[in-house]
C-alpha cells in the first residue's frame, strides 16, 4: 500500500482510487454501505444512480463510467445472476480494458461465474458470512488500508476526567492494542449489525427524522455491544449498566446538532464514529473475552496451552 503521514495519522494513496461498483437494484443497501467505507479510506467508488447527476443520461454516463474507472467491484448475488444489467456492465468493462483488475464480491453462495462466465477467473471475495473480513481483502486489493482511515477529528465534549483505573490509563499512554482496536471492531460490529438488519431503503441523510430507525439503530447497538464489553465510568472506575450507558450516549449524540449535522451530511459510517468516541471518551470499555484471560493465574495458561 502507498501512504504518507500528515500530524502522525496515515493518509491513505490507493492504487486504484475510482473503482466501478456493480450491484443489482435488490442489493443497493449493501453497495450504498460499502462505498461509504470505501470512500472513508481515500477510495471514490462510482455507484448508480448516486455517481448520477439530476437530469443527466443514465445509460450514457453509466457507459461513461465503465470506460473511465481503474477497477471494478461486482456485488454477486442471486439477483445479480439474474440482472441483465450487472452482466451487461461487466461485458462493457472487460470490453474496455480487460487488464484492469476486477474483484467479484460474493453476497451470497452465488458463484461469479453465474453472473458472467469470465467472472469465474478473478478471485472471488465472500461476504456472505463474515463482512468485516470482506470489506479489508477489498480496501487492501485497491491498494488502501482501513488502518489509514480518514475519520472525522471530533473532540467530545464535556471530556471527562482521566480514569484512576491504572489497567485503563497504562492502555491510553501506550496505545495498546487491547484499546485502538477495540474501537475499530466496535465500529465495523455496529455497522455489520445495521446491514444484517437489512434495515430498509431509507436514506441515512433522512434518519434524524425518523424514529423507527432510530430505534433499529439503537437496537443493533446494544445487541453487538451489551453482552461482549464490560463498561466503567472513565472518570471513577465504577462498573455500569452496559445498556443504560449505550442509550444514553447513543440517544445524546443522536440529538446533538453534531450527530444530525454527520448523518445527513457524511453518512452511517462517520456518525458511527462519532458516537464510538463519545463511548470511549465517558466510559472504559474491555471486551468480556480479555478481562476474563487476564485473570488467569500464570499456571492456569501454561497448563492450558
Amino acid at each position: 500500500m502507498k501512504s504518507n503521514f500528515a500530524g502522525g495519522r496515515p493518509v491513505p494513496n490507493p492504487t486504484f482510487r475510482n473503482p466501478f461498483l456493480s450491484h443489482a437494484s435488490e442489493n443497493r443497501r449493501e453497495a450504498e454501505f460499502i462505498s461509504e467505507i470505501l470512500t472513508s479510506c481515500g477510495i471514490q467508488p462510482w455507484l448508480a444512480p448516486l455517481s448520477i447527476a439530476p437530469g443527466s443520461d443514465y445509460r450514457h454516463e453509466i457507459r461513461q463510467a465503465l470506460q473511465t474507472c481503474d477497477s471494478m467491484i461486482v456485488l454477486v448475488s442471486t439477483q445479480a445472476a439474474s440482472s441483465s444489467w450487472t452482466t451487461t456492465e461487466v461485458v462493457l468493462f472487460l470490453e474496455e480494458k480487460a487488464k484492469r483488475p476486477v474483484l467479484p464480491v460474493c453476497l451470497d453462495a452465488t458463484e461469479p461465474s453465474e453472473v458472467h462466465q469470465q467472472l469465474e477467473r478473478y478471485q472471488k471475495i465472500m461476504m456472505d458470512r463474515s463482512f468485516f473480513p470482506a470489506i479489508e481483502e477489498i480496501v487492501q486489493a485497491l491498494g488502501s488500508s482501513l488502518e489509514a482511515t480518514v475519520w472525522p477529528q471530533i473532540k467530545p465534549s464535556p471530556k471527562p476526567q482521566e480514569s484512576q483505573d491504572r489497567r485503563f490509563a497504562d492502555r491510553r499512554k501506550t496505545q495498546d492494542r487491547r484499546t485502538s482496536p477495540l474501537q475499530m471492531r466496535i465500529r465495523k460490529g455496529i455497522e455489520y449489525e445495521v446491514i444484517q438488519k437489512r434495515m430498509g431503503y431509507e436514506k441515512f441523510d433522512r434518519i434524524p427524522q425518523s424514529p423507527r430507525l432510530h430505534q433499529k439503530l439503537l437496537d443493533g447497538i446494544l445487541d453487538e455491544l451489551s453482552h461482549r464489553y464490560r463498561f466503567e465510568e472513565a472518570s471513577s472506575g465504577i462498573a455500569v449498566q452496559a445498556g443504560m450507558a449505550i442509550r444514553s450516549t447513543f440517544n445524546g449524540a443522536w440529538a446533538s446538532e453534531e450527530g444530525k449535522s454527520l448523518l445527513e451530511n457524511k453518512g452511517l459510517v462517520y456518525f458511527t464514529e462519532y458516537f464510538v468516541r463519545l463511548l470511549f471518551s465517558f466510559y472504559a470499555i474491555f471486551s468480556l473475552d480479555r478481562r476474563q484471560q487476564e485473570r488467569r493465574l500464570p499456571g492456569q495458561q501454561e497448563m492450558e496451552e
